[in-house]
C-alpha cells in the first residue's frame, strides 16, 4: 500500500516514529509536514520506505492554516490512501477532497464535544478515523453511512519509552500543558509538592517519567474542552514502568477501561471538577468535583507502597505493550485502511 499522510502534528517525533513503524509493516509513507510549527523544526528525510517531506505553511490556526506545497508532493506520489490528520472543519481536509488523485480518502478526528453543522465534507472521506468514542457518535450523528474506526491517532514507541537508570524521585510529578483544564492547580490545591514539568521535549520524556514514583494526570472536564486522547502522558509512563493516577475526565476512561480491559499501571479516580468560562468569555468558574477527596487518597496510598509502586509499573508497560504499541496500532491502522 502506498500511504500519504498529511497534518500538522506530523512535525511531532512521536508522529513521524508511529508512520516509520507502518512502513516497516511493508507499505509505502509519504508524510507532509510544515517544516516549522511552534517550537518544532523537521528537515526533509527518509529511513527505508518512509519519506517525509516539508512545506512551508500560512497561518498557525489549526483550522484554518494552509500547507503550500503539499497537493504537488501527494499528486505525484499517487498513493492509494491519502490520511488527513486535521479536523474535518480545517481548510485542509476540505481544500484536500478536490485533489486529482483515484485514491481513497481518510480523515482523523479528535472532536468530541462540537456537534457537526453539515455533513458535506465527512460525506467525501471513505474512513473516519476517530480518536475516541465520543467523536465516533458525533460523527454518526449526521454521516451515519460514513465508515469509521476508533483507533489512537498513533501508538507508544515502546523502545523510545522504556524506563532509564536515574534515581525516582520520591514526590510525584505532573508532565503536560500548562493549560487549565489539565488540571495542575487543583490537582497541586489537594497536594502541594506535586512538582510540574510543563514543558519536555520528546526525547527526554523517558527520563523524566523514569525520574518520578508517580505521575499525575488530573485532567478536568470544561464546557469549552473535553480530554481527548489516552491521554499520551498516562500510556507513556506507563511504558516507562511507572505508576500513574489520571481522571475520569473526557475520554480517558474509554482508553484507560474500555478499549482493551482495564489498564494495570493506570489508577483512575473521579474528576477533580468542572470549568466553565463564562458567557462573555471574560471569568472562569471552578466547580469541584469528588476526585479532589480521592486524588489525596491515593497518591500517599502509591508512593507509599512500593510493591504496589513496582506491580504497577511492570503490568502497565505489559498492558502497553499488548494493546496500545507502534506495531499493534500500525497493524490495526493497516487493517482498516484494508
Amino acid at each position: 500500500m502506498k500511504l500519504a499522510v498529511i497534518g500538522h502534528s506530523m512535525i511531532a517525533l512521536r508522529q513521524q516514529l508511529f508512520f516509520q513503524e507502518v512502513a516497516r509493516q511493508g507499505h509505502q509513507v509519504l508524510v507532509v509536514s510544515p517544516g516549522m510549527w511552534g517550537r518544532e523544526r523537521v528537515d526533509p528525510y527518509e529511513v527505508g520506505s518512509f519519506r517525509l517531506v516539508t512545506c512551508r505553511h500560512i497561518g498557525t490556526d489549526i483550522y484554518s492554516f494552509q500547507l503550500l506545497g503539499a497537493r504537488a508532493h501527494v499528486e505525484a506520489f499517487q498513493p492509494d490512501w491519502l490520511y488527513i490528520q486535521q479536523e474535518a472543519t480545517s481548510v485542509l481536509a476540505q481544500e484536500s477532497l478536490d485533489w486529482a488523485l483515484s485514491a481513497r480518502r481518510a480523515l482523523f478526528t479528535w472532536e468530541n464535544l462540537r456537534p457537526y453543522n453539515t455533513s458535506a465534507v465527512l460525506r467525501g472521506y471513505n474512513l473516519i478515523v476517530c480518536g475516541n468514542d465520543d467523536a465516533e457518535k458525533l460523527i454518526k450523528a449526521v454521516a451515519p453511512e460514513v465508515p469509521t474506526v476508533i483507533l489512537p491517532q498513533v501508538g507508544v514507541d515502546t523502545d523510545h519509552f522504556q524506563a532509564r537508570p536515574i534515581q525516582r524521585d520520591d514526590r510525584a510529578v505532573f508532565i503536560g500543558r500548562d493549560a487549565p483544564e489539565k488540571g495542575f492547580a487543583l490537582a497541586q490545591g489537594v497536594w502541594p509538592t506535586l512538582r510540574a514539568l510543563a514543558f519536555t521535549p520528546f526525547k527526554a520524556l523517558p527520563w523524566a517519567y523514569s525520574s518520578t514514583q508517580l505521575v499525575v494526570c488530573p485532567s478536568v472536564d470544561s464546557n469549552y474542552w473535553l480530554e481527548q486522547a489516552m491521554p499520551y502522558v498516562a500510556v507513556e509512563a506507563s511504558a516507562c514502568l511507572t505508576p500513574v493516577i489520571t481522571t475520569r475526565a473526557g475520554s480517558i476512561p474509554f482508553w484507560q477501561e474500555r478499549w482493551a480491559g482495564p489498564n494495570p499501571g493506570v489508577r483512575l479516580v473521579a474528576p477533580l471538577g468542572r470549568l466553565r468560562v463564562t458567557p462573555d468569555g471574560r471569568s472562569m468558574q471552578v466547580e469541584p468535583g469528588p476526585g479532589l477527596v480521592e486524588l489525596a487518597q491515593a497518591i500517599p496510598e502509591i508512593l507509599n507502597d512500593q510493591a504496589k509502586r513496582q506491580e504497577m509499573g511492570r503490568a502497565g508497560r505489559e498492558w502497553v505493550m499488548e494493546h496500545l504499541s507502534n506495531p499493534v496500532i500500525a497493524r490495526k491502522l493497516v487493517e482498516a485502511l484494508s
